[in-house]
């Protein structure tokens, strides 16, 4: 008889803990704190395409511009804004992507307070676009790593933002080289 009502009371309770653990899978009551991400499929295809443009830069008039430039083709070459296929995206993941943008960040402060003198007007307007994008991007994938209580179709679509943000930073980044590369 007792065992009986403590079967009833525990096993409701254990299974309420996994669906809710299932629907919100960055809570602490999740057992895999990850969700596979499902990327729009035409987006990526032109992502991708955009980013062949980015991959024929080859000429830079200074070291830091060229490593600065080089980190971010690398971010944005990150597997899962190139990848069409569906991906499991964890707080690990997250982690590495703040990391790298964390240092590109650094770079391109480095850039803007070693060089903004060396640059015409657009370039430095591009460069501070730049610096702002990458503090953006950043900030948002740490606040889909930090939530505890997003479900599943909201980091869904938190994660779909993050994407496009990662595809306007793509493209000021080429407005940047353009700029930087007309200069005299």
């Amino acid at each position: 008889m007792v065992k009986s009502i403590i079967v009833r009371a525990v096993v409701p309770f254990i299974v309420l803990c996994f669906l809710l653990g299932y629907m919100y899978p960055f809570s602490s009551i999740s057992v895999a704190k990850s969700i596979a991400y499902e990327p729009d499929q035409v987006f990526v295809k032109e992502y991708v395409h955009s980013l062949k443009d980015l991959d024929k830069i080859r000429t830079f008039k200074d070291e830091d511009t060229r490593l600065a430039v080089n980190m971010m083709i690398k971010e944005l070459h990150a597997k899962w804004v190139t990848s069409a296929s569906s991906l499991n995206m964890g707080k690990s993941e997250l982690n590495a992507q703040i990391i790298q943008l964390t240092h590109i960040y650094d770079q391109l402060l480095k850039l803007r307070t070693k060089h903004a003198q060396n640059y015409d007007e657009n370039t430095n307007a591009f460069l501070f676009l730049l610096i702002e994008d990458t503090d953006a991007l950043k900030n948002q994938l740490m606040d889909i790593r930090d939530t505890a209580f997003s479900s599943r179709s909201e980091l869904q679509r938190a994660l779909g933002n993050a994407h496009m943000g990662f595809a306007q930073y793509l493209n000021r980044t080429i407005s940047f080289y353009e700029c930087y590369d007309e200069m005299k």
